[in-house]
Order: structure tokens, then sequence, then C-alpha cells
């Protein structure tokens, strides 16, 4: 894997700095866990995911999200971050 995602957790338990990662794409080699890789502190939830250039083609791609009000998950475009997601439930 010569690249990587970033991926946050669409919840409003997600803090700021990982929410600022999320989406953005980072060479391997320069991966350094807490800095650009998760874990970035303890208890984080993120991940990250091979890129693929192709994958924002298919707009029927999705990530889940929390309803901060409900708690329950449903479903937004794959290329959502945290950031946008955000603004969009304040």
């Amino acid at each position: 894997m010569e690249k990587y995602q970033f991926l946050a957790t669409l919840d409003m338990d997600t803090c700021s700095t990982c929410g600022a990662l999320d989406g953005n794409f980072f060479e391997s080699v320069n991966a350094k866990i807490g800095v650009n890789l998760p874990p970035m502190h303890e208890g984080c939830r993120c991940d990250t995911v091979s890129y693929d250039p192709g994958f924002y083609e298919f707009e029927e791609e999705t990530r889940i999200a929390r309803n901060p009000v409900t708690g329950k998950t449903y479903h937004v475009p794959a290329s959502v971050t945290w950031t946008k997601w955000k603004e969009t439930i304040i």
C-alpha cells in the first residue's frame, strides 16, 4: 500500500484533531502513529483504508454516521468528512 486514507468516526465523540484528519490521504512511508496514523490518542476509534483513486467514482458508496440526538446510525456519502458531517448537524 503506497497511500492510505485517514477515517474518523462520524459521531460527536470524535475529537477535533481526528476530525480534521478525516478524509486526508497520506504516503505510507510518512505514516507516524499519533501524527497521521491511528491511534492518535488513548481511546482513539479512527482507522485507515488503502488509497483507491477510483473509489469516489461510485456515487452509491457510503459510510456510517451516528445521529447525536437519537443515537441511531445512518448512511452518508463516502465523500463526507467529519468536518462536513458536523456542519450539517449543528
